[in-house]
């Protein structure tokens, strides 16, 4: 898999937060909260244009949390950037 980091500012702060919604699959969350994507020159994902620092990386591995009663409460990710 590949991703992009995005680091966001102060300014757009809100948009930025707006795209951790629980949006259906076949709503681009990016175009919702009327941010940028521009293509990105390593990976598939595109870059957020509104970003000052922008990192292109690939998958390295994950690592689910489990919490006392053995539930997956959130997923760990890890990448090696690439730009």
């Amino acid at each position: 898999g590949e991703f992009v980091l995005n680091v966001i500012s102060e300014w757009f702060l809100e948009s930025a937060n707006y795209t951790c919604g629980n949006f259906p699959y076949d709503i681009d969350e990016i175009d919702v909260a009327n941010l940028t994507p521009i293509p990105s020159d390593y990976v598939t994902p595109p870059r957020i244009k509104e970003s000052g620092v922008h990192m292109e990386c690939k998958l390295a591995g994950k690592h689910e949390v489990v919490n006392d009663k053995g539930v997956i409460t959130s997923t760990v990710i890890f990448g090696r950037i690439v730009k």
